[in-house]
């Protein structure tokens, strides 16, 4: 060894550590590589799956491709999402992905979960470029809408779906809800439609055809007076517990009532900037009662006697806001500490429609269903 000198031993150490490594690895029992593959993120999950034939054999295991979080805010090729649902993905999360390229999905995917929030799609024109601008411009704008329809019908078994603040044009939104709810009708249980623009004809296909709805936030949709009338003569979703109706003006009394009359069960209720009144109090305390638990109210026309008295007349109820009390000139809460009242917000972690304070017993996802860090807030 005295012939050696300091590089010749790092070289030699290294050269030796390196295929300690590869033989140790490549050595390990396939059940304990699935094991350790399960701790690795999935950009980690791909680099050993370049290692040797083997151990990418055990990579593509479904069991390491059912929950899929790309929240990366990044450009993420449409391919790599192909290659995902091919494993066979559960649960996936593009929170504010840019998928790039054109999505081609020749079967339809296992999702029972998925998260587009904030999703963008871009592809490049790949025609003659002598072609007009705007031309160019509409054909690479139809294969985008085309790509964020395609993945979000790309399921026959979907239970949860988000499209917040998805940008499509009216057709497109159009043939997206008509095939989700033709393909999805008897499994979607969730659904989030906030900030997206609708039609009366989408949401009559939404009040028909999807009868085991348990959440529906319809958040700052636009809804016209014939689209509101829709939901509250059509909606066939009687179990339905979470229901957001916030910015919504055409909702007033009238149409408060025919939803929570036929909606019994609800225990989360988002009326902000309505245009109920004093009377929805009345309707509220009178179907759902014993239901109940999470109100907004804020910014409406109506009486803060009446919102004083709700301890009293809903037992269940934890949370209430109401910030603004009609037009008595007041811009603050009111707050009390049986109540608990606290501002309500989407709990976009779990999709869920509005929050409190969670705790274990609160959370509806299974350990084995959890998905972690799907969401920082939808808002």
């Amino acid at each position: 060894m005295e012939g050696i000198d300091h590089d010749q031993m790092m070289k030699i150490f290294d050269s030796h550590h390196h295929e300690a490594q590869e033989v140790y690895l490549d050595g390990l029992p396939a059940e304990v590589l699935l094991k350790i593959f399960t701790f690795l993120d999935i950009k980690d999950l791909y680099r050993c799956n370049k290692v040797s034939k083997r151990i990418r054999s055990i990579g593509l295991d479904e069991s390491l491709w059912q929950k899929i979080n790309l929240n990366l805010n990044q450009k993420i090729p449409s391919i790599f999402i192909t290659d995902i649902l091919s494993k066979g993905c559960k649960y996936l999360s593009l929170q504010h992905a840019q998928l790039e390229g054109k999505l081609n999905l020749k079967h339809h995917s296992q999702l029972k979960f998925l998260d587009l929030s904030c999703c963008q799609c871009s592809v490049p024109y790949d025609g003659d470029m002598k072609d007009d601008v705007l031309k160019r411009v509409g054909i690479s704008r139809t294969f985008e809408e085309n790509a964020l329809k395609a993945l979000a019908t790309s399921s026959k078994t979907l239970e949860k779906l988000s499209l917040y603040y998805v940008c499509l044009s009216g057709k497109t939104k159009i043939k997206l809800i008509r095939k989700l709810c033709l393909q999805n009708g008897r499994t979607l249980k969730v659904l989030n439609l906030d900030s997206i623009q609708l039609r009366s004809d989408s949401i009559h296909q939404i009040a028909t055809n999807l009868p085991n709805l348990t959440e529906l936030n319809l958040r700052n949709t636009w809804l016209s007076k014939r689209a509101v009338l829709s939901l509250a003569n059509h909606l066939t979703a009687v179990n339905i517990e979470k229901l957001n109706l916030e910015m919504l003006k055409n909702v007033d009394d009238e149409i408060v009532r025919k939803l929570v009359s036929k909606c019994d069960k609800l225990n989360e209720l988002n009326l902000k900037e309505t245009s109920i009144t004093s009377f929805s109090i009345k309707i509220i305390i009178q179907y759902l009662k014993t239901t109940i638990v999470r109100l907004d109210l804020s910014e409406n026309n109506i009486d803060k006697a009446k919102i004083e008295n709700l301890e009293k007349r809903l037992p269940n109820l934890k949370q209430v806001k109401c910030d603004n009390f009609g037009n008595q000139g007041e811009n603050q809460e009111w707050k009390k500490e049986r109540l608990q009242i606290a501002k309500l917000k989407i709990d976009s972690e779990q999709l869920k429609l509005f929050t409190c304070k969670k705790t274990e017993s609160e959370n509806e996802w299974s350990e084995s269903d959890e998905i972690p860090d799907i969401y920082s807030g939808s808002e």
